[in-house]
């Protein structure tokens, strides 16, 4: 925070500007210089605020001998106090740039300032400049009003005939008369831009035989009418961008033989038609918007050397249109850009509109191309491809961009795999070219027979499962042999199988079943502890005859018994159960 500002030395016998205007200032921040021969070298002073005192400021004004530009901004405060009439009494003052004082009679308070070659009146909520405010100034060469309120083109600039740069932009101008430029003949630039034009009449830019450079971009024009068919033999630059000329007419250039830059991009076009740019024999730049058919063939555009297409209407969806042929005249150009601002199926790859083209060194193409372009461009150095639909490049295509030096290919659905297989090894290889690399791909994978590896998975995968199944079922049968249960279960059945017996009774051959002992009395009481296997070999016994069943349930109801009683009895313990057998 700036509180003082002193040099009390001579330690600076060379310094000429001071500029106090990018710093914060305390309020009331003094000025402390008590030598004037410190300042003798300053002539240029930059201020901003009402921070310094009136009082203060107008020190500073008075102690500066040689002062030649000076900018006040954001001063509203003292130029409503007049602070102006000591800025006029500067006798060396030549520069006076008064941007964003909020002041909208400023100009009444610049009557005594006729010394002044430049004056700097934007952003000052102007509606009109005041009468015989400026005139005084015979001097005046620079004059901007830009960023105000004015409706008309200011009466005191006919008196100014020294003026050689005008700028009128961002106002709220709505009409052209011939007057309004009549004794400016002198002027070389002058800026229109933002204002609310709708048309042009044959006679404004008469007297500007020096004008070189129009800016009339931003307005309502709906036609230029025959303002650039008549004068204006000076001009090189014309700006008509963004206004509302939907017919581009033929011969509507046609006196601008001078003229090397011509910007007519605007969203409104819809036609432009034969011989539109004729009599523009030293055009070197020109922005244009186009329909997809268009009838201008370019033909006498020889040195045109920069050319942007906006193609905003009407996107490309039927048979190639013959008219991209125009193209082929431009054999000068270095530099071409084309953009489509609308949906379209893809430029057509197989229009050689570039190979005519020598001498490019700089292509860009945005939304257009559905392949990349096969032209042999040998001077070409830069390729912008973004914002495409390119998906596959064949290397091949680079064979004829020897100087390539950058390329663009950002925003493309590019498919990173086998298919640009050679692309990408062309841009790991290349030196030469800088861009966007495809690092991440290994293209060695791409030379690899793929069909061969799929044959070899697929048989390893089938003989694995068989080789699974196979250990599966023989581990299977290995764990059942094995098994507890399946060794108890079979011995049971042993166990309790009946043994039949013959004899004679009454004559009668008799049939006696009986169960067979156990053999091994440790196995007794696993066998006497499976109740359940014991009750299913009862049901199995139930399904015979009578006397079996008979004498089987005796038998079971022996060896429930013996399981109860947890130990075997001795075979002796019933004699009449021994000889004396159940008989069927």
């Amino acid at each position: 925070m700036l509180n003082k500002f002193s040099i009390t030395t001579q330690i600076f016998p060379h310094l000429e500007m001071i500029d106090l205007s990018q710093c914060g200032h305390a309020a009331g921040w003094e000025w402390d210089i008590p030598d004037k021969t410190v300042l003798r070298n300053i002539t240029q002073l930059y201020l901003r605020g009402p921070d310094i005192t009136y009082k203060g400021i107008r020190k500073v004004l008075q102690s500066l001998d040689s002062l030649m530009y000076l900018r006040l901004n954001n001063m509203e405060k003292w130029i409503r106090k007049d602070l102006l009439a000591t800025v006029c009494k500067i006798p060396t003052l030549r520069k006076l740039d008064l941007f964003r004082n909020n002041v909208p009679n400023i100009s009444a308070k610049l009557v005594a300032c006729s010394q002044l070659s430049e004056l700097d009146l934007t952003s000052t909520s102007m509606t009109e400049l005041s009468k015989g405010s400026i005139q005084p100034m015979k001097r005046l060469s620079f004059l901007t009003l830009e960023n105000n309120f004015l409706t008309k083109v200011p009466d005191d600039i006919r008196s100014l005939s020294s003026l050689k740069i005008l700028n009128l932009g961002v106002n709220t101008i709505s009409e052209l008369s011939c007057e309004d430029f009549t004794n400016t003949t002198r002027l070389r630039e002058l800026y229109l831009n933002g204002n609310y034009i709708p048309k042009l009449d044959r006679c404004v830019f008469k007297s500007l035989d020096d004008l070189q450079v129009l800016d009339l971009s931003g307005n309502l024009l709906w036609t230029f009418g025959d303002a650039f068919k008549t004068g204006l033999k000076s001009l090189e630059f014309l700006d008509l961008s963004n206004n509302f000329v939907d017919v581009l007419e033929k011969g509507d250039f046609q006196s601008l033989g001078s003229l090397r830059s011509l910007d007519v991009v605007s969203k409104r076009t819809r036609r432009v038609k034969h011989k539109t740019f004729d009599g523009l024999t030293n055009l070197g730049n020109l922005s244009v918007s186009l329909p997809f058919y268009f009838e201008d063939k370019f033909i006498t555009l020889q040195r045109l050397e920069n050319l942007t297409v906006y193609f905003d209407v009407d996107g490309f969806k039927g048979s190639q249109p013959s008219n991209y042929k125009a193209f082929f005249h431009l054999k000068s150009l270095r530099a071409f850009t084309v953009i489509c601002k609308v949906y379209n199926m893809g430029f057509p790859q197989d229009i050689p509109m570039l190979r005519a083209m020598r001498h490019l060194e700089d292509f860009t193409a945005e939304n257009f191309y559905i392949f990349a372009p096969d032209a042999n461009l040998s001077a070409l150095r830069c390729l912008k491809l973004s914002n495409n639909e390119i998906t596959v490049i064949n290397e091949t295509v680079f064979q004829f961009l020897p100087a390539l030096a950058y390329l663009d290919l950002g925003n493309n659905p590019f498919t990173c795999d086998c298919s640009n297989a050679g692309f990408i090894q062309w841009v790991l290889s290349n030196n030469q070219t800088q861009g966007n690399k495809l690092l991440d791909f290994d293209v060695l994978s791409c030379w690899m027979d793929i069909s061969f590896l799929c044959f070899i998975s697929s048989t390893s995968l089938v003989l694995l499962t068989l080789l699974a199944s196979f250990f599966y079922h023989f581990l299977r049968h290995i764990i059942l042999l094995h098994s507890p249960v399946h060794r108890s279960h079979s011995d049971i059945i042993m166990l309790h199988s009946p043994v039949q017996r013959s004899h004679k009774v009454g004559g009668k051959d008799c049939r006696v079943s009986e169960p067979m002992r156990d053999l091994d009395p440790a196995s007794n009481s696993e066998v006497a502890s499976d109740g359940r296997q014991l009750s299913e070999l009862s049901n199995m016994e139930d399904r015979g005859d009578g006397g079996e069943a008979a004498g089987l349930s005796e038998e079971t109801e022996e060896a429930q018994g013996q399981s109860s009683l947890g130990r075997k009895v001795p075979s002796s313990a019933d004699p009449s159960r021994q000889t004396q057998p159940a008989l069927s």
